[in-house]
């Protein structure tokens, strides 16, 4: 009787303990976004631009909702982005995913996060709807590569 118990407590035990998951790990997508980013390549919109760019020449800081960006390349009438500035942005999620309006339109970039590496993709996007989202693509747009 006594090896039943023990057995039972032992099994019970062994349940509790390797299902238990760990917590400790808290990190969000959002908390992923928050920080410095500096953009690698700038790809796509019309003229089908892909434009690389070194550590540091424009730099993103996502920090509650706002966007710091400095940019200083010098590339003249080259699209890289946005200017030196301060901006507001918006997320929203679908179906696990996590999307990143910066423009104040209905469009929502996806966000992918990937090895110290996020890419803002207008292939996969979503746009807000008198509060409905449609999954669309938004072939003008421009590809983001970043790297922490």
């Amino acid at each position: 009787m006594k090896l039943g118990k023990l057995s039972l407590l032992l099994f019970l035990g062994l349940v509790l303990f390797t299902s238990c998951s760990n917590d400790d790990d808290n990190s969000t997508e959002l908390e992923s976004l928050n920080g410095i980013w500096n953009v690698k390549n700038i790809s796509g919109g019309i003229a089908g631009i892909d434009n690389r760019y070194e550590t540091g020449i424009i730099t993103w800081t996502f920090d509650n909702q706002t966007l710091t960006v400095e940019n200083n390349s010098a590339q003249g009438n080259i699209y890289n982005g946005f200017e030196s500035g301060t901006y507001s942005y918006l997320l929203l999620e679908d179906e696990n995913e996590q999307f990143i309006n910066l423009n104040e339109s209905g469009d929502y970039l996806k966000i992918i996060f990937a090895n110290n590496e996020m890419i803002l993709d207008p292939d996969d996007s979503r746009w807000l709807e008198n509060g409905e989202i449609i999954q669309v693509s938004i072939s003008d747009s421009y590809t983001f590569k970043f790297e922490r």
